[in-house]
């Protein structure tokens, strides 16, 4: 079996990840991941293999403490915003402008348009509210984030 060298992986990583975009960034042909972190431009189509040395416990990002779940979600999903790990730069991705209060407590983010889910489902400010309040700062998940979304004693 052959095995593809780092950037061949990146690649077809970069290629997942530009079909994520909403369809007229994926038609134009741009990614929604900032340029530095891939040498070359993938494209569409193709398999992704990742090794795994077990199957992953769960496709709960958050009920899990297991590198094998965070290797598969982490491939699977997407974030509000990226971060360039070359620039320390935030980039866009399921939302696509965002501005922070003067006093840091809080943030508005403007959510791309004509995101789906895989069931043809809108994606909306209703899913992320669900996902931050009853998934990652669900105090009964072993991944919980719940002490990112506070600020003090204030969530």
């Amino acid at each position: 079996m052959p095995t593809r060298s780092l950037p061949a992986h990146l690649s077809a990583l970069t290629a997942l990840l530009a079909l994520a975009a909403a369809p007229t960034a994926a038609a134009q042909g741009k990614a929604n991941v900032p340029a530095s972190l891939f040498q070359t431009n993938g494209k569409r189509g193709g398999t992704l293999t990742l090794p795994l040395v077990s199957s992953p416990q769960s496709f709960n990002y958050f009920a899990v403490l297991d590198n094998n779940s965070y290797t598969v979600m982490n491939n699977v999903l997407d974030r509000l915003i990226t971060l360039d790990p070359q620039t320390n730069k935030l980039y866009p991705a399921l939302a696509e402008s965002w501005t922070f209060a003067p006093d840091g407590r809080s943030a508005v983010l403007k959510l791309r348009r004509s995101v789906k889910w895989s069931d043809g489902q809108d994606f909306n400010a209703d899913d992320v509210l669900f996902t931050l309040n009853d998934v990652a700062a669900n105090t009964g998940l072993k991944a919980n984030q719940s002490a990112v979304f506070r600020v003090g004693r204030d969530p």
